[in-house]
Formats: structure tokens, C-alpha cells, sequence
């Protein structure tokens, strides 16, 4: 949606909406908004709070390895620990089923290989590959959030198939 487009919604008058819509259209949105809004009562959900925790959180370890970048080098690795943050965010969920479980263990070792990659600087593209393993698991961070708050086996599949994707492409486009 454009600029132009957005602050035509927001400027729009009451008027001006009734005059392009019918009187029966403009009373069944009317109504649409207001049943979604006794439903819901305004207030933002706790799944979006610890969702946007949650993401932000790897990204801050994930910036914190990708600043390190240029010099081929990581000075500290303790604050890489942030990157810690999804798995305990996630935790009082564990309990709900295995799917929680299994979101845990692939965020986790994801997470942990490109730590390892940093850690040991085997070879002297250690710090970019691990920066691109950390952006694919952006993808595991979004499975992790979808079971936790029932988004379903199928979605959670789809956003981890992500992470391969971007793996598989970031051979032929670096992540960095």
C-alpha cells in the first residue's frame, strides 16, 4: 500500500465514506469493527508481545555477529547469549506439546552451530557463514512463535522449510 493510499484511509471523512458506499455497506462494516472490537476489547495480546521479544532478541545477537563481520572476528561471545531469549520466552511452553519441543531443539541447534562457528574460526569465512546461518533462523524464531500460540503443524513446517530456503539460497545470493 502506498503513502498516498495510507493517508487517504486515515483523512477519510465520515462523509466522504458514505458517500462512495451504500448506506446497508457502511452499516455492515460498522458492525464488523465493532464486533471484532467487543471480541478482542483493544488490548495487544501477550503472543505479540513475546512474539516481537522474541525476534527481537535474535536479531540483537544476530547484529551483535554481523557488526563483527568485516574483521573476520568476534571479540566477545558472551553476548551472543541473546540469543538465548526465544528459547526462554518459550519455555513455560514446553509443556504444551511436542511440537514446542521440537521448535526448541531446531532454533537451539541452529543457534548453537553458528556459535560454534564463531567460537572456533576453523575457516576464515567462519563469521559470515555463521551471520547467515543466524538470518535463516529468523525462519525457526516464526515456527517456534506459530506452535507455541496454535498456529498448527502445517504452518510451522512452512515457516521452518524457511530456514532451508534461505540456506539454499544464500548459496547463490550471500546472506551478507
Amino acid at each position: 500500500m502506498s503513502i498516498t493510499r495510507m493517508l487517504k484511509h486515515l483523512c477519510a471523512t465520515r462523509a466522504g465514506t458514505r458517500r462512495r458506499f451504500s448506506g446497508e455497506v457502511t452499516e455492515a462494516i460498522e458492525q464488523a469493527v465493532a464486533t471484532i472490537e467487543r471480541r478482542t476489547s483493544g488490548e495487544i495480546r501477550f503472543a505479540l508481545i513475546a512474539g516481537s521479544m522474541a525476534l527481537a532478541t535474535h536479531v540483537i545477537g544476530l547484529t551483535y555477529a554481523a557488526k563483527q563481520e568485516n574483521l573476520n572476528q568476534v571479540g566477545r561471545l558472551w553476548p551472543l547469549a541473546i540469543l538465548a531469549g526465544p528459547l526462554l520466552l518459550a519455555a513455560p511452553g514446553i509443556s504444551s506439546g511436542w511440537l514446542v519441543v521440537v521448535g526448541c531443539l531446531l532454533l537451539g541447534a541452529a543457534d548453537i552451530a553458528a556459535v560454534r562457528l564463531l567460537a572456533k574460526r576453523a575457516a576464515p569465512d567462519a563469521v559470515p557463514r555463521a551471520v547467515s546461518m543466524l538470518i535463516a533462523a529468523i525462519c525457526l524464531v516464526d515456527a517456534l512463535a506459530v506452535v507455541l500460540y496454535g498456529g498448527g503443524i502445517l504452518l510451522a513446517c512452512i515457516c521452518a522449510s524457511g530456514y532451508l530456503l534461505t540456506r539454499l539460497f544464500q548459496t547463490v545470493i550471500p546472506g551478507t
